[in-house]
């Protein structure tokens, strides 16, 4: 590429779609650490896609993840990872790990093209720090899909930062694209503000034909509630407000960018929430998760204090077919208990006889199938009035001895259980309900807020019957 056109890559930013960021802030393990230039390249085969703690405490089989790129910049310039460059320069001072690291002043910019071809469920991960950034100075990093550039992080200055972990899962057009960029580029900044950058990957959550699907939202770029629910049910499908409830647009209490969702329940049993998959369009059909299937998913979760909260739930992963069958619950009798049942994590006293303050987990609306409960002399209470980072990873099964559930609030991991997952072994999970799912207490109200939104799955690589 001739140095016009490099430029005008790196520099050009009129063509990003502003507020198209991604981010999932969950901590994934760099399994190949720097230890020199050498080892790093030989383990770089070796990548496997940690999905949560750094302790690696779950990840996806190896086999279905792929690494596409690395660079630590142990080369000591940019020649061997492939970079375009505008300025910028390499640090021996400032690193995350090894002995180099990127450095930007004020314009600088570096881009790097990479093919995704075969490969979906693209994710990329760097360390980035911050020095001297005033607010009004800018960093930023993207993402070309080959004829936009979509933005990955604006940093706005005004509070230093050491290195920190930033990961990304991009939208679909960043798959099996051979056109793929990533770009770094630090903005009009004040001197002397720098950033250094370390670590940088790129990653497939699968191989083509793994049939890995997800979604991710942060209620960005919705003018109005309604702006959420497009006629074509490529992003959320529907929502349930019983009379007196609220389910709405929020720009006070947010985890990032400007906007969360607002639900706010009566007590007895009512609902406030969102729901995607299960229904008609591009929402039919993209969870699944059926037997033998892997789920993963984070959300945040504000919970208001000063109300009990026993037996709220805020988290459901249903399946809305299958009741509809003449099996529908062996047990059922009435047939007033069979109604979309699934997986639901609901707020409980643990088994302490205490207020509800406990992540547990039911599986709803069905006549079979135990509680998962905290440990009663380990059990960690949620916090309240602050931002609560819930992880939940299924390896969906029908059987009690197979399926397993585990939730991690923030970094504790507070449910880990093998049991039943599925109603029956033909069941779908493909409908997902988020905020208020049902405000089970019978006294007070519950206000949930819910932000940045992700769900990532794998189909089985062979049946398992």
């Amino acid at each position: 590429m001739r140095n016009g056109s490099v430029r005008s890559l790196l520099e050009t930013g009129n063509r990003q779609k502003a507020g198209e960021k991604n981010e999932i802030s969950v901590s994934r393990l760099h399994m190949f650490r720097k230890q020199n230039f050498w080892v790093s390249k030989l383990r770089g085969i070796l990548l496997s896609i940690c999905l949560f703690t750094l302790t690696c405490a779950f990840s996806f089989p190896e086999a279905r993840a792929a690494e596409l790129f690395f660079d630590g910049f142990e080369s000591g310039d940019f020649i061997a990872g492939g970079w375009e460059k505008i300025g910028c320069s390499i640090d021996d001072v400032h690193v995350n790990s090894g002995s180099f690291a990127a450095r930007f002043d004020r314009g600088d910019a570096i881009m790097k093209a990479l093919s995704t071809e075969n490969q979906t469920g693209i994710i990329v991960s760097y360390y980035r720090l911050t020095q001297q950034m005033l607010r009004d100075d800018r960093w930023f990093s993207e993402w070309y899909d080959g004829s936009d550039w979509h933005l990955m992080e604006e940093y706005r200055g005004g509070e230093d930062e050491p290195y920190t972990l930033k990961t990304f899962l991009l939208d679909p057009q960043a798959d099996d694209n051979p056109n793929f960029r990533i770009r770094f580029r630090q903005g009009r900044t004040s001197f002397p503000a720098r950033v250094y950058l370390d670590d940088v990957v790129v990653s497939s959550s699968c191989t083509k034909g793994c049939d890995s699907v997800y979604f991710s939202d942060g209620f960005e770029d919705a003018e109005t509630f309604e702006d959420l629910f497009p006629p074509d049910g490529s992003r959320w499908w529907n929502f349930t407000r019983d009379d007196g409830n609220m389910v709405d647009l929020d720009r006070r209490i947010v985890h990032t960018g400007d906007q969360s969702l607002k639900c706010e329940a009566q007590p007895g049993g009512t609902k406030a929430d969102i729901i995607v998959g299960g229904g008609g369009g591009a929402s039919f059909g993209r969870f699944p998760f059926g037997r033998g299937s892997e789920f993963f998913c984070e959300i945040w979760f504000y919970i208001v204090g000063r109300t009990d909260t026993e037996n709220v739930f805020f988290l459901d992963i249903e399946d809305p077919d299958t009741c509809t069958g003449p099996l529908a619950c062996p047990m059922e009798g009435s047939g007033r208990i069979c109604k979309s049942p699934g997986r639901r994590l609901y707020l409980s006293g643990s088994g302490r006889g205490s207020p509800g303050d406990y992540i547990s987990s039911d599986l709803g609306k069905w006549c079979e199938g135990e509680n998962f409960f905290q440990d009663p002399d380990t059990a960690i209470p949620i916090l309240k009035d602050r931002w609560v980072r819930i992880r939940v990873y299924m390896l969906v099964h029908d059987d009690p001895e197979i399926g397993r559930m585990k939730v991690w609030q923030d970094d504790d991991l507070v449910l880990d259980h093998i049991g039943q997952i599925l109603p029956r072994g033909d069941s779908i999970l493909q409908r997902f309900e988020i905020g208020a799912t049902a405000n089970g207490n019978e006294k007070d109200p519950v206000t949930i807020y819910v932000d940045d939104v992700t769900i990532i799955g794998r189909a089985p690589v062979e049946p398992l019957d």
